[in-house]
């Protein structure tokens, strides 16, 4: 877990590199788990690891979520009291409501801000259409280039689910082609691939997105996120426990990909109790996962928030 540093600290670290390197002096300040380095915050830790939050377009606009768009900088205090590592943050849709790059920049950035000043890493998410492939790239190229006060997003992830591209050879061209212009831009960040579960592909939907281009992507991706979501599975089936379900798709996705590294989705957070928290955290830590989280964090009871806490510890 990152400590919370209580106190603003202001320090000069002067560094001497040897060999063929200058020493030079780096201005360095220090809040609240974050590193202000070369005008750049840095928060530490892996990107996706550990327990996160996500926060979607409906929780902090109010343009899509209405009275319920109740997410403010001042809720993710509470996330952090709760161990909360990293903010899944969508920071654009493909929507009226958002015509822009951003569905909402300032309210982004503000949440953004607020996260690092807590010590948590913040990943900025989108989900492509690849209908007008054009626009995605002109998106993700803006959550890539995105800096305000040294704060930038993280790390970026693309939620791989819309299939609106009916002929599945086009649909995968297009997402190649924006997952290698991502990693060609930010070579020096992470990319995750926010994906169906391997079981929804290969057992229950098959139609659902044939021959998903896992090799071809992996050399660009740096983390798989599948959305484990037992609850959409029926009450009958072994696949609405969460722990099963967790298991089954980390064993499909490692079949494909054996070296990757998974933060593994669970849901829907509302429909956990804190046994079944409990029983999916533990699962995916026991099977190596990098990180695990429930969506979304708005609808996170109490005492499930209490139990990701002291499991994820």
């Amino acid at each position: 877990m990152t400590t919370l540093v209580p106190v603003v600290m202001r320090r000069f670290v002067a560094l001497v590199l040897a060999g063929l390197m200058i020493g030079v002096s780096l201005h360095a300040r220090e809040t609240a788990g974050a590193v202000v380095a070369n005008q750049l915050v840095v928060v530490p830790g892996p990107r996706f690891g550990g327990l996160g939050a996500w926060i979607d377009v409906y929780d902090y606009i109010p343009e899509f979520g209405g009275t319920a768009a109740a997410t403010t900088p001042a809720t993710l205090d509470r996330y952090a009291a709760h161990g909360v590592e990293v903010i899944y943050l969508q920071v654009s849709k493909h929507d009226p409501r958002s015509p822009g790059l951003f569905a909402s920049r300032w309210r982004m950035i503000r949440l953004l801000k607020r996260a690092h000043a807590l010590g948590m890493r913040v990943v900025g998410w989108y989900l492509p259409g690849l209908a007008k492939i054009g626009l995605d790239i002109e998106r993700v190229e803006a959550m890539a280039a995105l800096t305000v006060d040294g704060h930038r997003l993280d790390a970026l992830a693309l939620d791989i689910e819309d299939t609106r591209v009916a002929d599945v050879n086009t649909r995968n061209e297009r997402l190649l082609r924006l997952v290698r212009h991502l990693d060609q831009i930010m070579p020096n960040r992470r990319i995750g691939a926010i994906t169906f579960p391997p079981v929804a592909l290969e057992v229950l939907r098959p139609d659902l997105w044939p021959r998903f281009p896992y090799l071809r992507l992996d050399p660009h991706i740096d983390v798989w996120l599948p959305m484990s979501y037992s609850s959409y599975r029926d009450p009958a089936s072994p696949y609405h426990d969460p722990a099963y379900y967790a298991a089954e798709n980390m064993d499909r996705l490692w079949a494909h990909l054996p070296e990757a590294r998974l933060h593994v989705v669970g849901g829907l957070a509302a429909t956990y109790n804190r046994d079944d928290t409990r029983a999916f955290v533990e699962t995916v830590r026991h099977k190596g996962g990098l990180g695990w989280s429930l969506y979304d964090a708005a609808t996170t009871s109490p005492g499930v928030w209490l139990t990701l806490r002291n499991t994820s510890d």
